[in-house]
């Protein structure tokens, strides 16, 4: 792994952050379901020509520890809607971009890029994971198209999503169904979520003798091989979010120790502020390097990939937890006003623990692979 990023990869970092801080700056509200389609429409649209919206969804172009650096950048500007968005990037684009035909991907991929299209992944039903919660979803094959019946408790970006990509069992197999979020049949509702997590966009899936034709079919395909590569997906886009949450948190702390005086004297210059923040520091680049590697792994198609994207995901996710908690107490009451980054960073940390593989799930397979 090389530890210095070249003169382009820099220039798609600082572009990604600096077109997401623009969208930031520019004013909406994350929680309106038209405002936020439409900012994730104009945000990819205006990432597409850095080439920040290739990987995953341009062949042959993987998901590289640049790319993961770029993705923080985009997470610190915007942590309340960046999940949802990547969530259609970098798993519903990736989806289709490994396993739909080539005219699935030429309709698809290009209008992710473009910004015209939005998708959502349905993959769990009862739980936030498939890990113990098998799928109950299935589609009936008909003379040229499949009648799918099922329900998905919890997806993100539901709510948003023009088209949603909803796995389930075939008679042969595992498959997804690309369905219209629109379609007859289709019935997506609010999930019953707290409304700080409102931007996430969580919807319930429910569908009922839903017709797709078999043009809009991927699969049958391997049950194993599928249920990893979407884990994988999605874990790194939480991992993303975990390291630039802690990114905008540390620097909203370290700007407010600067700023404010106690004493008679910056806060900065209190000795135990000046521990905090270092300890904080410490974390964000260790999640940092841990985040690149796991990249790299991926990239490389090295066999611990999956465990080391596991203790990445098991200490970005506790880690942000921790940083936004320090953050926090550095900045006291200010910490708590509306839209602070630390109070939505620690928020959102303690969602990305649950979210994917659970932090506890994922211990379990990284014991596992101890053993081994």
């Amino acid at each position: 792994m090389h530890y210095e990023f070249s003169e382009q990869e820099q220039q798609l970092i600082a572009e990604a952050g600096k077109i997401a801080n623009q969208a930031m700056a520019a004013g909406f509200d994350p929680s309106d379901l038209r405002q936020a389609r439409d900012w994730m429409g104009k945000l990819a649209a205006g990432l597409n020509p850095t080439g920040y919206m290739d990987a995953g969804l341009k062949t042959g172009t993987p998901l590289t520890a640049a790319t993961m650096a770029a993705m923080e950048a985009v997470a610190g500007a915007l942590p309340k809607l960046f999940i949802p968005f990547e969530m259609s990037n970098r798993v519903f684009g990736r989806l289709v971009e490994k396993y739909g035909k080539d005219v699935q991907k030429q309709e698809i991929l290009a209008a992710l890029q473009a910004g015209s299209l939005v998708g959502a992944v349905a993959m769990s039903e009862t739980a936030m994971n498939v890990v113990n919660d098998p799928l109950t979803t299935k589609g009936v094959k008909g003379p040229d198209k499949f009648t799918v019946n099922g329900e998905k408790g919890f997806v993100i970006g539901a709510e948003t999503a023009d088209m949603l990509a909803v796995v389930g069992g075939l008679d042969d197999g595992l498959g997804v169904f690309l369905i219209e979020r629109t379609a007859p049949g289709v019935n997506v509702t609010k999930a019953d979520v707290v409304s700080e997590y409102a931007p996430l966009h969580i919807g319930s899936v429910k569908l009922e003798n839903c017709e797709v034709p078999e043009s809009r079919v991927l699969g049958p395909v391997d049950v194993n091989r599928l249920l990893a590569d979407l884990r994988l997906w999605e874990n790194q886009v939480l991992i993303a979010a975990a390291v630039g949450i802690m990114g905008a948190a540390l620097f909203a702390a370290t700007a407010f120790a600067k700023g404010h005086r106690s004493g008679g004297k910056p806060v900065i210059a209190y000795q135990e502020v000046g521990f905090k923040l270092a300890e904080m520091l410490t974390l964000t680049q260790t999640a940092q390097l841990m985040a690149y590697k796991a990249a790299w792994l991926a990239e490389t198609g090295d066999r611990e990939t999956a465990v080391f994207t596991d203790c990445t995901k098991v200490f970005c996710s506790e880690s942000a937890e921790e940083t936004a908690g320090s953050a926090l107490r550095v900045m006291s009451a200010a910490g708590l006003k509306p839209d602070n980054y630390a109070d939505i960073a620690y928020r959102y940390a303690k969602f990305i623990q649950i979210a994917g593989t659970s932090t506890e799930i994922a211990r379990v397979g990284i014991g596992d692979a101890v053993l081994k």
